[in-house]
């Protein structure tokens, strides 16, 4: 959970990284180096166009996750348990996937 909540963050912040390195790239002085006054970067306009955009960046993220990742409804969680001394890690079980390894393994008459 950990790890998407900081994907998150992280995608809504992209826009704020990508817009001030692009002003301190358009204002850097060779002589004098970079002026950090990001007072005057981040007006309250510009700050809300930038909220958007991360807005709108984690959405599509958070759809695109929504519609590619995942088991189907009917899985069930199996969490990690120990089998015959081996630690078996959790994972997703598919009740489709029973019901074909047994239909496979019936005899031919």
């Amino acid at each position: 959970m950990t790890r998407i909540v900081t994907i998150q963050v992280l995608l809504f912040l992209l826009p704020f990284a990508v817009y001030a390195g692009w002003w301190m790239a358009r204002h850097w002085n060779p002589d004098e180096g970079v002026n950090f006054g990001f007072g005057a970067v981040f007006t309250s306009v510009r700050s809300r166009w930038l909220a958007g955009a991360g807005a709108a960046i984690v959405f599509v993220f958070m759809m695109f996750l929504a519609f590619t990742g995942g088991h189907s409804p009917d899985a069930t969680y199996v969490a990690p348990h120990m089998e015959d001394g081996v630690l078996v890690p959790g994972h997703f079980y598919e009740p489709d996937q029973e019901d074909n390894a047994a239909s496979e393994e019936e005899p031919q008459p």
